[in-house]
């Protein structure tokens, strides 16, 4: 098989296992987390970066600037 296909499907295979994981808690067709696109800067992006790389300081620092931009909204 190709090597893209397999890693297609080992990431659809992770993203699946975290969608199981998160719909114990809360219901996955209203969390933004669960919207995994690979073109937007949405929540879903970052947490589909971190289970591919790992990489989770992005995802911080999107949170804290989304948390802090409607905190600062809210006080106007």
């Amino acid at each position: 098989m190709d090597k893209i296909f397999l890693n297609q499907i080992k990431i659809l295979k992770k993203v699946k296992n975290y969608n199981k994981l998160l719909s114990k808690d809360i219901d996955p067709s209203l969390s933004p987390l669960t919207y995994m696109t690979a073109w937007a800067e949405t929540p879903g992006y970052y947490k589909l970066n971190s289970l591919i790389h790992n990489f989770k300081i992005r995802s911080y620092i999107f949170f804290f600037k989304r948390y802090f931009s409607h905190f600062i909204s809210s006080q106007s």
